[in-house]
Parts: structure tokens; C-alpha cells; sequence
């Protein structure tokens, strides 16, 4: 089974199963370095909700860095499993929900700190999740958002603080206008 790893942080360097399935696709060491770069330090972050989190990656990251928690959603049943796998083998603890990202968010009543949108490149997951994310008013007052897609995403809830593109990945962060 192909394996990623924690690119930084107190499990620098430790491996994870990433599936071998259509539905993920693993998220490039150069990508994350990037992203974590715009958000250190991460200690100032409570709570942290990776939404689309497949088999964990961007997650297992802001833990490897100093979140204080970190919440993972992912729908698909064979991920959800290794995604406990992944957990248990790297003695990380994060609570996992197995459900839609979007009923996720209609049932959450607490901001987070910081919410990581990674959803699948070609849908509209992204503009739907900052939509919620706002009417919802998930997002603490000082909390950011940071997303990684292909196209050009507006939003009038939130303003654009980062943006960097690495290869074919953005990746934008926002705050509460």
C-alpha cells in the first residue's frame, strides 16, 4: 500500500498509509510544507477541524505541529478505516466522524480555530463549505480558514490573507471579513 509522511513537527518523518483508491489522492510534501509555513505557529490553534480529510494527512500534520485538537471528516467507509488505522499506527489522537462534511457542519454548535478544506478538485465542496461555514458562524473571531483547490474561489464572507500557488494547488487562507 503506498505511504506518505509527517513532513515536520514532534512525528517529522513518520509514515502513513495513503489507499490506493480514485476517491483520495495524496497530498504533495512540498504542498503541506507550504501551507503549514502560513499558519505557524499552529499552538495558537484550540480547535481544528480537517473537513474533507481523507486518509488524514493534513490533519496528522497540524497535530504533528502543536494543534491542541483536531477534528477529521471524511464520508467514504474504506478511508474512515484507514484512517483509524493511520491513528492508532502513529499513537495520534483526534476525534474521527464518519459522515458527509456538510451535515458534519450543519450539526456543529462550537467555532473552530482553524478549519482545513481539502475536498476533491473538481467539485464545488469548497464555495459549499464557506458558505456554511459562515451562515453556520463556525469560525472563531480570530480563526482562519485555509483551503487547497485549482480554480479561482471567491467568497464575500471572508477575506484572503495568504494565497500561494505550489504546481497546480492553490492554496488561500481566510479570515472573517
Amino acid at each position: 500500500m503506498p505511504k506518505a509522511r509527517i513532513i515536520g513537527g514532534t512525528h517529522r518523518s513518520r509514515p502513513f498509509k495513503t489507499g490506493e483508491w480514485a476517491h483520495t489522492r495524496a497530498t504533495k510534501d512540498r504542498v503541506k510544507e507550504s501551507m503549514f509555513n502560513q499558519l505557524m505557529p499552529l499552538t495558537r490553534f484550540t480547535r481544528v477541524l480537517d473537513l474533507f480529510a481523507g486518509v488524514g494527512s493534513l490533519g496528522f500534520e497540524a497535530l504533528s505541529r502543536g494543534a491542541a485538537s483536531v477534528t477529521l471528516v471524511e464520508s467514504h467507509p474504506l478511508t474512515v478505516s484507514l484512517l483509524k488505522e493511520n491513528l492508532q499506527d502513529l499513537g495520534l489522537n483526534a476525534d474521527i466522524h464518519a459522515q458527509d462534511a456538510f451535515a458534519f457542519l450543519k450539526a456543529q454548535n462550537e467555532p473552530y480555530d482553524l478549519i482545513i478544506l481539502d475536498p476533491p478538485y473538481q467539485s464545488d465542496a469548497l464555495e459549499k463549505a464557506l458558505t456554511l461555514i459562515d451562515e453556520l458562524n463556525l469560525l472563531t473571531h480570530d480563526g482562519l480558514i485555509v483551503g487547497l483547490h485549482e480554480k479561482d474561489i471567491t467568497t464575500a464572507s471572508f477575506r484572503i490573507i495568504k494565497h500561494r500557488t505550489v504546481g497546480r494547488t492553490q492554496i488561500t487562507v481566510w479570515e472573517k471579513l
